[in-house]
């Protein structure tokens, strides 16, 4: 099969194209099993089969094939519970931080309470001045020696 990396990726477009609406990313991932029969009239106009002389990259299903993929994306755990992932939530800057961090504290090098305190919020300094994204979240901690300016 040409098509589970397509079908992930079209499932991550499903989220975010689903608005917050659990049933609408219902319908988004059935809609998926169409898009790989060449059925499109419940497709996102700005999908990839509105752009002229578009060939399909992958194989087009049959109606046997098509069956057993819509039935495959039914039971799978996204479609039996859209309500947990409607916010399209990724990982990606969470992973990012953790590099950086990995940066400023070397695993293989023993630090000090202190300096790995300090160590770690250069990391928070230097990712935030780089990460290109606003913040979602402030902290004040009220515990003071948790508090390392840089």
């Amino acid at each position: 099969m040409d098509k589970p990396e397509a079908v992930s990726t079209h499932a991550s477009y499903a989220v975010k194209r689903c608005e917050g609406d659990p049933m609408k990313l219902g319908e988004n991932l059935e809609n998926i099993a169409n898009h790989y029969s060449g059925i499109h009239t419940k497709s996102d106009p700005d999908s990839c089969y509105h752009v002229l002389g578009y060939e399909p990259s992958k194989i087009t299903l049959h109606e046997k094939a098509a069956t057993m993929l819509k039935d495959a994306i039914t039971k799978s755990t996204i479609y039996k519970h859209p309500q947990d992932d409607i916010m399209g939530k990724d990982t990606f800057h969470v992973e990012s931080f953790n590099n950086v961090l990995n940066v400023f504290t070397d695993k293989w090098t023993v630090f000090g309470t202190d300096k790995y305190k300090r160590r770690c919020s250069l990391a928070v300094c230097h990712w935030n001045e780089n990460c290109l994204r606003p913040f979602t979240s402030t902290s004040n901690p009220t515990d003071s020696s948790l508090c390392i300016t840089c």
